[in-house]
């Protein structure tokens, strides 16, 4: 698979014929903060609770990988505990890492790299990563899928940088691609400007740009 950066070939190198033999379905809450920066864009009465999910890849070889998608793809050793999991067991037909990759990037296809908050986001690489090991049930769909029509509809804006704010701590470890992730130096901007000015983060993101610089 191209496009590897070299971390994450590191971590399919020294594993490459190990196969998977479980899953683990992980989400937890999105951290607050993140979640006001979203809301503060527009009026809402959106109350509902929204969650990171990342699966757990459990392989022959007694190793256990994280695999998520923030900005971009990413895979890592475990070092998370989510409160809210749902275990899968049993892979009929057990496949390496890079086999499960391929399968998930068939499925997804143009929506395999990149991240959109309402439409490409960890929810969906979670649920075509289960997919394609072809273990993926109605409880795991129910489980995985938000809804999230009531925050995102009719909110072309909202949607551009929720983006940027769900997404702005990019996980340590091998990232798919070859990037370097960049410090969103304006979310930074504007979380200094609500706290020194003392007023609301959709106030501060209409007054911050005047002194905003890049």
């Amino acid at each position: 698979m191209q496009g590897l950066n070299p971390p994450l070939k590191k971590i399919l190198n020294n594993n490459p014929t190990a196969k998977i033999t479980s899953f683990t379905i992980c989400r937890h809450e999105i951290d607050k903060i993140k979640m006001r920066l979203v809301k503060a864009f527009v009026d809402t009465k959106d109350t509902k609770i929204y969650y990171h999910l990342y699966l757990l890849v459990h392989l022959d070889n007694g190793k256990t990988f994280q695999f998520e998608k923030n900005p971009s793809i990413n895979i890592r050793k475990k070092n998370e505990k989510a409160k809210q999991v749902i275990e899968i067991s049993t892979i009929p037909q057990p496949i390496t890492m890079l086999e499960l990759l391929e399968k998930t990037k068939e499925i997804m296809g143009n929506k395999y790299l990149g991240y959109q908050g309402h439409n490409n986001n960890c929810q969906l690489f979670v649920l075509s990563l289960v997919q394609a090991a072809g273990v993926l049930t109605e409880q795991h769909r129910a489980f995985i899928k938000q809804e999230t029509t009531d925050l995102f509809h009719g909110k072309p804006l909202l949607r551009k940088f929720s983006s940027l704010i769900i997404a702005s701590i990019q996980s340590k470890g091998g990232n798919l691609i070859d990037d370097k992730p960049k410090k969103n130096s304006w979310i930074k901007h504007v979380q200094e400007y609500s706290i020194k000015h003392n007023v609301p983060y959709r106030e501060a993101m209409k007054k911050a740009a005047a002194t905003y610089k890049k």
